[in-house]
C-alpha cells in the first residue's frame, strides 16, 4: 500500500466509523492502526488546546471524562502517538461511545542505516550515572486513573545531556535513576531529541524506546538498549521520561502512588511538558540522574 492511498483509506474508514454527535460526560473508544488494524497503546487523547485528557490502555482503549470542561472551549478531539501522524478529529463525528479510531504510520522518509563499531574506539559515559539523590527528586505522585481530566499533570519530564562537540557518538544504553517506585513494575517510554535553543525540538528516533523500572527498590534503575536504533549525535541533546503504565501490589494505592527520579540541584537544566500540545518549559536548574553509554 502506498502512503497516499493509506492515507486515503485512513481517512475514508475514520469518516464512515463516527458518524453522530458526542454527548454525555466522558468519551470512550479505541485506537487501531489504519493499516494493521492492530490496537495502538499508549497514545494520548486529548482535547485541542486543554490539558483535560488521558492516554489509551496496552489494548488500545480509552476514557476520557469531560465533565466540568465549559462548552465552546474545544471543538475537537486530539490523538498522538511516536511513529504515527497526528489526528485531529471534531466532536460533530464522534458518537462519544465506544468510537474507533485509526492512526495513519508515519511514512519511513529514509532507508534506516546499518551502523557498526568501526570508526568507534572510545567507550564513554554521558550524562549524570552519579546521581542517586533519595532527597532530590523530580517526577510523578499521587498518579491519576487515566480517565481523570487531571491525567496530565506531568506528561514528559528530562533533562539535557552534553557531548563533545563535532563528535560522533552512538549510543548504545541509557539508564535512569530512580528515587522512589510504590509500584511493582512501571512501564516508561524513553524519547530523545536535538536541542533548539536549550529545549527538546526534533526527535532523534521516530521508534519507540520502553522500559519496564521494578519496583519496592527491587532495582534502583531503569534500563534500555539503543543499540539497535543506531543513533549518532554530534550535538547536546535531551532525554525525556514518559509514564505509561503500571502493576501495582497490595502496597500500593493510586493516592500516594509514586515514581520519582533520582536529581540533584544545579549544574544542569530540568524539562518539562505539562501536555502533548503545551510548550517544553525549562524547569529548576537541577539534573536528573540519566546517564547514556556511547562510542565514540
Amino acid at each position: 500500500m502506498t502512503r497516499s492511498s493509506l492515507l486515503s483509506s485512513c481517512t475514508l474508514a475514520t469518516v464512515l466509523l463516527l458518524c453522530a454527535p458526542t454527548s454525555g460526560q466522558q468519551l470512550t473508544g479505541t485506537l487501531l492502526d489504519a493499516s494493521s488494524r492492530q490496537p495502538v497503546p499508549f497514545a494520548y487523547v486529548y482535547i485541542g488546546g486543554t490539558d483535560t485528557g488521558t492516554m489509551s490502555d496496552s489494548l488500545g482503549h480509552y476514557v476520557l471524562r469531560t465533565e466540568g470542561l465549559p462548552a465552546g472551549l474545544a471543538d475537537s478531539l486530539q490523538v498522538q502517538r511516536i511513529g504515527y501522524d497526528r489526528l485531529s478529529m471534531p466532536f460533530s463525528r464522534l458518537r462519544g461511545d465506544s468510537d474507533t479510531l485509526l492512526l495513519c504510520p508515519l511514512a519511513t522518509l529514509l532507508e534506516e542505516v546499518s551502523l557498526t563499531s568501526t570508526g568507534f574506539s572510545e567507550r564513554v559515559t554521558l550524562g549524570h550515572p552519579g546521581i542517586k539523590s533519595r532527597k532530590f527528586v523530580a517526577g510523578w505522585s499521587g498518579i491519576q486513573d487515566r480517565g481523570s481530566s487531571s491525567y496530565f499533570a506531568l506528561s514528559e519530564i528530562g533533562t539535557t545531556v552534553k557531548v563533545r562537540p563535532q563528535t560522533d557518538h552512538l549510543l548504545k544504553s541509557v539508564r535512569v535513576n530512580l528515587a522512589a517506585n510504590t509500584f511493582d513494575s512501571v512501564l516508561l517510554r524513553i524519547n530523545l531529541y536535538a536541542l533548539e535553543e536549550g529545549l527538546p525540538a526534533d526527535r532523534l528516533v521516530h521508534r519507540e524506546i520502553t522500559t519496564t523500572a521494578a519496583g519496592h527498590a527491587e532495582k534502583e534503575y531503569a534500563e534500555a538498549d539503543l543499540s539497535a536504533y543506531h543513533i549518532t549525535v554530534n550535538e547536546d541533546f535531551a532525554v525525556t521520561i514518559e509514564w505509561l503504565d503500571a502493576w501495582e501490589g497490595p502496597a500500593s494505592r493510586r493516592d500516594d502512588a509514586q515514581l520519582l527520579l533520582s536529581a540533584q540541584p544545579l549544574g544542569g537544566q530540568l524539562l518539562v511538558q505539562r501536555s502533548p500540545d503545551a510548550p517544553w518549559l525549562p524547569g529548576k536548574h537541577w539534573k536528573l540522574g540519566v546517564s547514556l553509554i556511547a562510542l565514540r
